[in-house]
């Protein structure tokens, strides 16, 4: 314990931790079993870089996947963080279909991120193209779109394609699947 080194680097004690953190000058050392009596703590700006780094954080977006092809795909599941295993093992039958894997896209769980338009996906996420699954039409991603279901539209050269249809409902009716996958074919250029 005596050779911890610590670094001063604010930045990354912020990074670090989530809590309050404090620059304790001056504490006290003592060798025996009690505890320091009375330690000088100051507040710095070690508390506002933490604020800082925290909503730089929040800027970003959680999602699965590495985005190899720029390929972005939303769903819509509040009560998952991603999207729900049945649905995902559906979903990763559906890529590879595509000759894709996981790796090639983004799954981002839409329901998080509501406000999130667009130019904002667009932006983070540099996809060539969307895929919608079960979010509404009045979400703020297709705000000024004119979109209809299981069709491709160009926008900011982004192709988006909508299910109104979650994976689910796709997997347990065998014509909607058949409309997804030709649906997909024209999107990837699949022959």
């Amino acid at each position: 314990m005596e050779n911890l080194q610590v670094n001063p680097d604010e930045v990354m004690l912020c990074t670090l931790f989530s809590e309050t953190l404090y620059r304790v000058d001056d504490w006290e050392v003592n060798n025996s079993v009690q505890a320091p009596q009375s330690p000088v703590i100051q507040e710095s700006n070690v508390v506002e870089k933490v604020e800082e780094v925290q909503l730089e954080a929040t800027e970003g977006f959680d999602y699965l996947g590495e985005n190899n092809r720029y390929v972005l795909v939303l769903v819509n599941y509040p009560n998952s963080k991603y999207i729900i295993d049945k649905d995902k093992e559906f979903f990763l039958k559906v890529i590879s279909a595509l000759k894709m894997n996981l790796d090639d896209v983004a799954v981002l769980n839409y329901a998080y991120y509501k406000n999130a338009d667009l130019t904002a996906l667009k932006s983070f996420f540099s996809c060539s193209k969307i895929i919608a699954f079960g979010l509404p039409t009045d979400s703020l991603v297709f705000k000024s779109l004119n979109m209809h279901d299981y069709a491709t539209t160009s926008f900011n050269n982004v192709s988006i394609m909508r299910s109104p249809d979650s994976l689910s409902l796709i997997e347990a009716d065998k014509n909607k699947k058949m409309v997804l996958w030709n649906a997909l074919k024209l999107l990837f250029n699949v022959k």
